[in-house]
């Protein structure tokens, strides 16, 4: 067998059984062994001994090494030792607890004070045993002062009887339901579950009430739609938990790890949840993002409409939303946005002069144009005829899409670098671009939902659902109230 010596610690290791005095200093051809953490409180139960904070070593007397060990042959090859979490202490004789080794360990101190407290204990101790007829059979009559480490002489001090209500002892025979714990002993059985669930309930409870005070906030929904909950859960046969935390995700881009600590479920369950329920709710709101008729629309048109333009029927613009660097070279070409500098995925999106979203198309590579993207997304078939159209100079060259429908595209003049802007094209610029704006106002509205935002860095694994997630967000920001109040 392998001899080979490890590190010696600073205080001479000693057995932990009470019944066994074995230390290294008086038997150095002996082996010990730490005691795991997760054997320390059953075995200090099984020897009859109050289990300390400190290191706890067992000699080789009892314990078996090929039985005991679970890395046996690393150890005989000279590797440090480690028990198995089932080992189990052979040849020792309980010994019952008492009121000396209740309080105080049979480790020596290396400290003046802890070495002047185990003397003062053991003497009055004695005393009281003499006084009140309790046996001293296990009371240690001498006890060292002083070791090899603590060489010092202790100041006298009056000794204080110990009463006889703290000689009572204890039941040593603790059930094994039972641990110690910060408040008292805890019962870790069936009762003690059950209530640790209802704290998790009672907590969940809290969050849901929170979240229902300010829906808005915590889930993008006005107060007065929280009943489209309970009848999206019906219509679809979803539960309206699981629509609360979908919404949540997609407002507040929380991790699953730090949801399961909040709604106090497992990560992995979240996930699955949040996958599931994203493609329900996107069909439901689907339903919600629609191009009004002509006459709906100029019932409710601003004011700044009415005077110049208000045969408008949609403004449109493009959005982007940074992705994690796909690992295909193929696919960071596609989504490489010049403008944002990042991987992108880009939208067209498009709402009514009083900002009602009615238009929202695929998601398609940073680096697609917004005439490809208007052509390839089906928006020209969704206008009726003679539409008017309000964009931006970076659609100027979708006129010819539109004149398949005799639409009309309203944008501001062109810019020339070696010609200056007439009066009248500098004032319709500033018309339109003030105009325009209001579709910037819905686009920053759906950046409300964190997941949306510019740089939110969406997930590899989540880009599959990010159109589902963003006809969510289009669908609850129109249940929202409008962005223009003069309507």
């Amino acid at each position: 067998m392998n001899t080979n010596t490890y590190q010696r610690y600073k205080d001479p290791k000693t057995c932990f059984i009470p019944t066994c005095s074995k230390t290294d200093l008086k038997n150095p051809d002996l082996k010990f062994f730490t005691v795991r953490k997760e054997l320390k409180e059953r075995w200090c139960q099984m020897v009859g001994r109050k289990c300390p904070s400190r290191a706890l070593f067992c000699c080789e007397d009892h314990l078996n090494f090929e039985e005991d060990l679970e890395n046996y042959g690393q150890w005989i090859s000279g590797a440090k030792p480690r028990l198995k979490i089932n080992a189990t202490l052979k040849n020792f004789s309980k010994k019952p607890l008492t009121a000396i080794n209740m309080n105080m360990e049979d480790r020596p101190s290396t400290s003046s004070a802890a070495g002047m407290q185990v003397s003062h204990s053991i003497d009055s101790a004695i005393q009281c045993d003499k006084r009140i007829g309790v046996s001293n059979k296990y009371v240690m009559a001498q006890a060292k002062t002083q070791t090899r480490a603590t060489q010092f002489r202790g100041r006298k001090i009056k000794e204080r009887v110990i009463p006889s209500r703290m000689m009572q002892l204890p039941n040593t025979e603790e059930s094994p339901n039972q641990s110690p714990s910060l408040f008292g002993t805890s019962n870790f059985d069936s009762s003690s579950s059950a209530q640790q669930e209802h704290i998790e309930k009672r907590g969940r409870e809290h969050l849901l009430k929170i979240i229902a005070n300010k829906p808005k906030l915590f889930l993008g929904l006005p107060k007065s739609f929280w009943w489209i909950i309970n009848f999206i859960a019906q219509e679809c046969s979803c539960l309206a938990f699981h629509i609360i935390l979908t919404f949540f995700k997609l407002k507040n881009n929380d991790s699953f790890a730090r949801m399961s600590e909040e709604f106090q479920m497992a990560r992995s369950t979240i996930r699955l949840v949040f996958e599931k329920n994203v493609v329900v709710l996107s069909t439901y709101f689907q339903n919600c993002i629609y191009l009004p008729p002509l006459t709906e629309i100029k019932k409710k048109l601003p004011l700044a409409f009415k005077i110049r333009y208000s045969n408008v029927q949609c403004i449109i613009d493009c959005f982007e939303i940074q992705i994690e660097k796909p690992s295909d070279p193929e696919k960071q070409a596609q989504t490489w946005s010049q403008y944002k500098s990042c991987n992108t995925i880009k939208y067209l999106i498009g709402c009514t002069p009083a900002g009602y979203i009615s238009f929202i198309s695929q998601g398609y590579g940073g680096r697609t144009s917004d005439k490809a993207i208007t052509e390839w997304s089906g928006f020209v078939d969704v206008l009726p005829l003679n539409a008017v159209i309000m964009a931006d100079r970076g659609f100027k060259e979708i006129e010819s899409l539109l004149s398949t429908k005799n639409g009309k595209l309203l944008r501001p003049p062109s810019v020339f670098a070696n010609q200056k802007m007439l009066k009248k094209d500098v004032i319709k610029t500033k018309v339109i671009a003030s105009l325009r704006v209001h579709v910037e106002r819905v686009i920053r509205r759906i950046r409300e939902f964190h997941m949306l935002k510019p740089h939110s860095v969406v997930n590899n694994k989540h880009i599959k659902y990010l159109d589902d997630l963003v006809i969510i967000a289009c669908g609850l920001s129109n249940l929202q109230n409008p962005i223009i109040k003069d309507v």
